[in-house]
């Protein structure tokens, strides 16, 4: 059995590889037993750029999202300026800020840093985008089954999303099923195609990796967690059965496959962390001569 999984992962990654263009690696099992890894097959100079690609799937967390507006796709930081560095002061109205000058804006673009104006969802929810290009391929991806314009409390994807402010990787799990629901939809219903990026990951059940609070017995903890899944399981397919033929996808609306989910981010999610435009603005400013307002070389 190790031996045909080996070769399935073979099989994937080589082929992800050449579709990308990257060469002199290849990716397969450790003989250490340590998992899968990326070798290279070649030498590299140092310096080199080995390959650079976007993540599979990200989110921007509920905390972040209280300090920084960036692109819901892309997560590129949105402009002006002036509403990035109140985000960043947690600003409740009563700061005044000068605005900021136009050579600001060309410096950060000069250092890959640009700041586009939002543009928000055309379906009328609070989502954000840095352009059109972003909000098509969101849409086309996972956000047609996410969006919500409603500001019924009541409404589903609203419990959910007050749900998600209290659980770390709610928001990330619900891309992911969306993200696999309109692939599966975009290819005649194929769940099983749809899940294959995801199915190389190692993963626990989620209830099994974290931790209980002190004073409180496994298993007590183990079934809130699955309860608390359950009800993540109810307000997303509540809300979906409006959208697509659940019952196609039995599978997916289930604790377990949502608790593989979260046992997938759990054990290989990292932090990504975008530049933020904003000390680069301060940074500028230190730098700025009060004699003639212009910056120091």
């Amino acid at each position: 059995v190790r031996g045909t999984m080996a070769e399935t992962y073979d099989n994937y990654f080589s082929t992800l590889l050449k579709e990308k263009g990257i060469s002199g690696l290849t990716c397969k099992e450790s003989q250490k037993c340590k998992g899968k890894g990326i070798f290279a097959n070649r030498d590299f100079t140092e310096g080199e750029v080995i390959f650079i690609e976007r993540p599979l799937v990200a989110e921007q967390s509920s905390w972040n999202k209280l300090v920084a507006r960036v692109c819901h796709h892309c997560h590129k930081f949105l402009g002006p300026l002036e509403d990035l560095i109140k985000l960043a002061a947690d600003d409740k109205g009563d700061l005044e800020l000068p605005k900021v000058d136009e050579c600001f804006y060309q410096i950060l673009a000069n250092q890959g840093q640009s700041l586009p104006p939002a543009i928000f969802c055309s379906n009328g929810c609070n989502q954000a985008f840095c352009s059109k290009q972003c909000e098509q391929t969101s849409w086309e991806s996972y956000h047609k089954l996410l969006c919500c314009n409603s500001s019924d409390p009541n409404h589903p994807l609203n419990i959910f999303a007050h749900l998600a402010d209290e659980q770390d990787g709610f928001l990330l799990l619900s891309r992911i099923v969306a993200t696999v629901l309109q692939s599966a939809e975009n290819n005649e219903s194929d769940i099983q195609k749809a899940w294959i990026p995801y199915s190389h990951f190692v993963t626990e059940p989620w209830w099994k990796l974290v931790p209980p609070p002190p004073d409180v017995p496994l298993d007590d903890w183990q079934l809130e967690l699955q309860q608390t899944l359950m009800d993540a399981v109810v307000l997303l397919r509540t809300h979906l059965s409006s959208l697509i033929d659940v019952q196609k996808y039995g599978s997916v609306f289930s604790v377990e496959f949502f608790g593989k989910i979260l046992g997938i981010i759990e054990m290989n999610s990292v932090s990504m962390i975008v530049p933020s435009p904003v000390p680069t603005y301060f940074s500028k400013m230190l730098q700025i001569d009060p004699k003639n307002q212009t910056i120091r070389k």
